[in-house]
């Protein structure tokens, strides 16, 4: 097991901060990204979230800001009620974590697990920090620390390790890019609404009201 004590530290804290002062930062530790170190990592640094990129990197995240909040808040809780009143337990939102096998440790912004699918996260009964699948329904928002075609990488990965349907949306460009297994990304400019079924089945977001209020405060 690789401990945060076997890591070059000072390179990974010089990293948290400037993802403090930026909202984003990389880097490689020179030795394998693991799902124990990621938690040692995010109890060292407890206002910070941490997953594995390519190349053997480690991704900073601070807090999100500007557009993506508003965003975040608007689907979440679309989804929320959603599934309270079909009786689903869980959704997982940025505290959520995952470890899909053949994959890096991930955190999408926003993340829906069927009942079914939990049972199968649970490890000797119980729900590890990161679990290890990939959820049925992903979200990941575009923010000033993102490139676009980072996050289309990010949910590339999201469905070809197990999830069925994932949205990419854009504030800045009020687009929303939507991904499914074997088939084409159907990109789709500042839609009104956007059915997410069969996969969440009688879950449907109003983007209106999300483009509605970006409109109404400037973004």
């Amino acid at each position: 097991m690789v401990t945060v004590a076997e890591t070059p530290l000072a390179r990974i804290d010089e990293a948290a901060q400037s993802a403090r002062a930026r909202g984003k930062a990389r880097v490689r530790p020179g030795c394998p990204v693991t799902v124990s170190l990621l938690e040692q990592l995010s109890i060292r640094h407890d206002d910070l979230s941490f997953e594995g990129g390519s190349r053997e990197e480690i991704i900073i995240s601070a807090a999100s800001r500007g557009r993506v909040p508003q965003v975040l808040l608007g689907i979440a809780g679309q989804l929320f009620v959603w599934f309270t009143q079909r009786g689903f337990t869980w959704g997982r939102t940025a505290d959520g974590a995952f470890h899909p096998p053949g994959w890096v440790p991930k955190i999408p912004d926003i993340s829906w697990v069927s009942p079914e699918r939990e049972e199968l996260a649970k490890q000797d009964g119980a729900l590890p920090a990161y679990w290890p699948i990939a959820p049925d329904f992903v979200v990941e928002i575009v923010s000033e620390t993102d490139s676009l075609a980072d996050q289309l990488e990010k949910m590339a990965g999201w469905i070809e390790h197990g999830s069925l349907l994932g949205l990419v949306v854009d504030p800045a460009a009020r687009t929303v890019y939507i991904h499914r297994p074997d088939s084409p990304v159907d990109h789709r400019i500042r839609p009104g609404e956007i059915d997410c079924g069969p996969e969440v089945p009688g879950f449907k977001i109003d983007f209106a009201l999300i483009w509605q209020f970006l409109d109404q405060s400037g973004d």
